[in-house]
């Protein structure tokens, strides 16, 4: 392993030995260049932010959601809604057709 000023190098032999050191040096935001025979190939780079995980994981922490740790399952059965309000497809539709008035009635004159 090389260090020149916050830019760290490992050959392939060594990064294969010492995989798990060179990965937490990327979890804590550095980037590991890989070498093989003394010419650049890859770099390792820590994983982008995902900014809906940081939210979820908040959710779970205030206990307003439960993850079991497992990957999530879809529902064999549709879920059925109860209740008689609108599916979201009909609010966008009313929203359209009041916006479609509003600008008739605007070109007509009338407010």
């Amino acid at each position: 392993m090389k260090k020149s000023e916050a830019r760290t190098t490992a050959g392939v032999r060594e990064l294969k030995a010492r995989l798990s050191r060179y990965l937490d040096m990327v979890r804590e935001g550095r980037t590991v260049y890989v070498t093989e025979r003394g010419h650049e190939v890859a770099r390792l780079v820590p994983a982008p932010e995902d900014p809906g995980a940081e939210a979820l994981w908040d959710l779970v922490r205030k206990g307003v959601v439960h993850w079991s740790g497992q990957r999530p399952r879809v529902p064999a059965k549709p879920i059925r809604l109860h209740g008689k309000g609108k599916l979201t497809s009909q609010i966008v539709h009313d929203m359209r057709h009041e916006t479609l008035l509003r600008h008739v009635r605007i070109l007509k004159g009338v407010r």
